[in-house]
């Protein structure tokens, strides 16, 4: 039943992603999407590597990366403070 899913799941994931890929306004979307989750994980685990050696890490998940992929480095400050004067 477990491999049932995981077909499911494939299958669906393919017609998405070419139902996505035929109109190239939603295309260009995804691309720039793309973009901002990759330039938010590598802003924070460069905060994560620079902060190790004081024991300071935030981690990386869903929430953090959206907070900094929307927000963008006054996003990314948020999360230090939330982080220093909160946790």
């Amino acid at each position: 039943m477990h491999i049932v899913w995981w077909g499911i799941f494939l299958v669906s994931l393919v017609s998405l992603i070419l139902l996505t890929l035929r109109n190239r306004t939603a295309a260009a979307w995804m691309v720039k999407l793309g973009i901002h989750v990759v330039v938010a994980a590598i802003l924070l685990f460069g905060v994560n590597w620079l902060g190790e050696s004081v024991n300071f890490n935030i981690p990386v998940n869903p929430g953090t990366m959206a907070t900094v992929g929307l927000l963008g480095v006054p996003g990314l400050l948020l999360l230090v403070a939330l982080k220093v004067t909160v946790v």
